[in-house]
């Protein structure tokens, strides 16, 4: 039972789930409300599956595809773990963390940095910033800010060349 809504067994059906060490097969009850309609696996609700994978899975699949693409992913696991994985699904599975990413995102706060010393107008400032382009959905970019104070008397700290 979720909220007001009573649940009742439809059947054991088995379905097949990718993990890091391989796919595995598991037979897992299905509920339906007597009225029909949208089925409901606790099973995948309470492991957080993410599209037939495993949080770590996904999770190693999201990391890696952000560094190579679909192909160079799928030959990075043939290579490295022995485990053959279709394009399609790499694609998938990294479009539904970039969906879950980009829900989570609008919750996150960030705070920023309390600085001992007031960054003065010599100073520089960058972004180093990583761009993952999902289809279908706005890019997400993910990055730390950096600050460059230039010259810190007061520490001793000179980043000015002499001369």
């Amino acid at each position: 039972m979720t909220g007001d809504t009573e649940w009742t067994v439809r059947a054991r059906h088995p379905k097949n789930y990718q993990t890091p060490y391989g796919e595995v097969n598991v037979e897992r009850n299905v509920y339906q409300t007597s009225r029909g309609g949208k089925i409901y696996v606790p099973l995948d609700a309470a492991a957080r599956m993410v599209n037939r994978a495993t949080p770590r899975f996904a999770k190693m699949l999201s990391n890696k595809y952000a560094r190579f693409n679909a192909n160079g992913f799928v030959s990075d696991l043939a290579e490295n773990h022995g485990r053959r994985i279709s394009k399609a699904a790499v694609q998938n599975v990294a479009q539904c963390v970039g969906a879950i990413a980009a829900v989570k995102e609008e919750s996150w706060e960030y705070s920023t940095p309390k600085l001992k010393q007031a960054v003065n107008s010599g100073s520089k400032s960058s972004y180093s910033a990583k761009c993952i382009l999902v289809p279908t959905i706005r890019s997400i970019t993910t990055g730390i800010p950096s600050f460059l104070v230039l010259d810190v008397p007061s520490l001793g700290i000179s980043t000015r060349r002499a001369g």
